[in-house]
């Protein structure tokens, strides 16, 4: 399946903290509808690839001193990473599963395992997000962790959440624990965008690779979400990754599409009093998480609508609202598909950059596709 999501955004410098427990940040929703976050999950699906090549550095003897667990945001990297520490707490050679009644698991779940460190990124509490970076102070704090003797006489494990967001210096900071690694310790950095670490970094580390679910894996874990209806549309639009697909649904993902569509389908008459009763909902403050899903919907739809027309490609039986982007993509030529594509991106990046009324921006987005 084809990745219609762009790089994560630009980062800049700012403080954070080391924090005893971890929540990764593209993936947290999952605890609010059905999921548990990554240190408490007992439960992981898919990566078998990335499973199969860190059994085998266990029992090869060669776990290396710093790994990096690379691929797109919400696919398990984390999930992974937690696995992985407590199958190295617990010595196991052949598998890395640990049973969620183990006392090694219960530790780790509850952030009291004393030979694990997590480092992540910090709150801004006035945004009510994450920060955009991770400090070189923050990290100049790993190596005494790393020096100390493991408290269970195995491994000492340091989990780097985000890692890809290090400013510069404290990649370098980074470089010099890589330099020296002190023996039985592991540095395990989760990196979204891999390319964002310094070449050094990459060259002193190993790449473990992880891709998008496939789709039967989304299905299942939609489902342990307890979540049922609509899920094929939303399994399409996260493109492989369950925590995209976990903030669409917790965002009334599903209810802002099927509404979306419906006013869509009254083209070329569009039904103005319905898009207009549409906006005001989408646009009511506290409402921002629905407005900004309407406008990541219409986006990655128009997307795959290009590439499908560019390769001469179907759209999927279950792509939302397949009849009508069907009739849209066979009336427009590829030209004219990339304009509308263009003009929508233009018209959302407008309403964001000048903090616009909301209204607006679905507005504008409804007469934009009345041609």
């Amino acid at each position: 399946m084809d990745d219609l999501f762009g790089n994560p955004d630009p980062v800049e410098d700012s403080e954070f903290a080391i924090q005893d427990h971890d929540d990764e940040q593209d993936i947290a929703v999952q605890a609010d509808i059905g999921l548990p976050p990554p240190r408490q999950s007992d439960f992981f699906l898919g990566q078998e690839d990335a499973e199969a090549r860190l059994i085998q550095f266990v029992q090869t003897a060669r776990v290396p001193h710093g790994l990096i667990f690379a691929g797109p945001k919400g696919i398990g990297k984390a999930t992974m990473a937690f696995r992985f520490a407590r199958a190295l707490f617990k010595g196991k050679t052949d598998k890395l599963d640990v049973s969620a009644q183990d006392p090694i698991f219960r530790r780790v779940a509850a952030g009291g395992h004393g030979d694990l460190l997590t480092v992540e990124r910090a709150m801004d509490e006035e945004r009510g997000r994450p920060r955009e970076s991770l400090d070189v102070d923050t990290i100049r704090r790993i190596p005494a962790f790393m020096r100390m003797t493991a408290g269970e006489g195995g491994w000492r494990v340091v989990i780097i959440d985000d890692a890809d967001t290090m400013n510069r210096a404290a990649q370098n900071a980074l470089l010099k624990i890589l330099e020296e690694p002190p023996s039985q310790a592991i540095l395990i950095l989760i990196a979204h965008n891999a390319g964002a670490l310094l070449p050094t970094i990459r060259s002193r580390t190993q790449m473990v690779r992880f891709t998008p679910l496939r789709e039967e894996a989304m299905q299942v874990l939609l489902q342990k979400a307890t979540w049922q209806a609509g899920i094929q549309g939303v399994i399409l639009q996260a493109g492989g990754s369950i925590g995209r697909a976990l903030e669409i649904i917790e965002g009334g993902g599903i209810e802002v599409m099927e509404r979306a569509i419906a006013l869509l389908q009254t083209a070329p008459d569009i039904d103005w009093v319905g898009v207009h009763a549409y906006a005001e909902d989408l646009g009511r403050r506290g409402n921002e998480a629905a407005y900004q899903g309407f406008a990541d919907f219409i986006l990655w739809v128009m997307a795959a609508l290009c590439v499908n027309q560019a390769r001469g490609q179907v759209l999927h039986p279950a792509f939302p609202g397949r009849s009508y982007f069907e009739d849209l993509t066979a009336r427009l030529p590829s030209a004219k598909l990339g304009a509308l594509y263009d003009a929508l991106r233009d018209h959302f990046d407008k309403i964001d950059s000048g903090n616009l009324d909301k209204r607006q921006g679905v507005t504008g987005a409804f007469a934009l596709f009345n041609i």
